[in-house]
């Protein structure tokens, strides 16, 4: 990465953020997989077995039920209506999933994406299906804070894997 121009670098760079999320998890209660997949999908691919290095702990397993390791605890309802837009050749499907009794913390997201094709607002949670692969977009604003117009939405997007 080009703010990490050594090895050494990027290796006290993934220790701090390691060390971030596990203050976290013990001192606001922060849900430490939500804060990993979001640091993995700010460009540190490692982070889970960094993580696990740091507290002694084996590595979160990713090959289950993700969404259940994200919400752990919440219960979770997958709307039934599938929504679609072509964009090209390429055809984007999602479903809103609703959280019940479980309150999302939107401050500890970060930005990945700006888009508008969703019609969604601070908060929703969409599974979103593009070719094979599965995607979790979260609502985190409006892009006006990124420099879009209002009509744009922010998003922290989590990868999924491969579509059931």
């Amino acid at each position: 990465m080009p703010f990490y121009p050594t090895g050494q670098i990027m290796a006290n760079e993934y220790v701090t953020r390691a060390f971030t999320v596990l203050y976290m998890a013990e001192n606001t209660r922060a849900n430490p997989v939500l804060l990993l997949l979001n640091e993995k999908s700010n460009g540190f691919p490692y982070i889970f077995e960094v993580y696990a290095m740091v507290t002694g702990d084996t590595p979160i397993d990713l090959s289950g039920d993700v969404i259940s390791l994200i919400f752990a605890d919440a219960d979770f309802l997958i709307d039934e209506t599938e929504h679609s837009i072509s964009l090209g050749e390429q055809v984007v499907t999602w479903r809103f999933l609703r959280l019940q009794e479980y309150v999302l913390d939107i401050n500890a997201l970060s930005f990945s994406e700006v888009g508008n094709v969703f019609d969604t607002s601070l908060g929703d949670i969409l599974i979103v299906r593009i070719d094979d692969m599965e995607f979790l977009y979260i609502d985190i604003g409006s892009g006006v804070d990124v420099g879009w117009s209002a009509q744009f939405r922010q998003y922290n997007v989590f990868p999924l894997g491969f579509a059931r």
